[in-house]
């Protein structure tokens, strides 16, 4: 028959300091864990920064595009000056003619 060794039965003392070292391990995953846990909340905190930003930019967009539009519209009504003044001319221009037909034609 094989000689079979018998294990020396394990000191009680020593039992419970291993489970008292697995307990901490233990622990120390639950820490690990809890850290992890912190990195995913500051990693999406960043990422709702970033949205924000991203939407400040768009608003910025927005002003830059309205400010254009209210310069088109300054653009246009100088224009609109531009063709009253040119209107303005035109007519006196008639009113000179008119007169210089009045004058031309009484003296002749």
């Amino acid at each position: 028959m094989p000689n079979c060794q018998r294990r020396s039965p394990e000191n009680p003392e020593t039992r419970e300091k291993e489970k008292e070292k697995e307990k901490e391990k233990e622990k120390e995953k639950e820490k690990e864990k809890e850290k992890e846990k912190e990195k995913e909340k500051e990693k999406e905190k960043e990422k709702e920064k970033e949205k924000e930003k991203e939407k400040e930019k768009e608003k910025e967009k927005e002003k830059e595009k309205e400010k254009e539009k209210e310069k088109e519209k300054e653009k246009e009504k100088e224009k609109e000056k531009e063709k009253e003044k040119e209107k303005e001319k035109e007519k006196e221009k008639e009113k000179e003619k008119e007169k210089e037909r009045e004058v031309g034609g009484k003296g002749w």
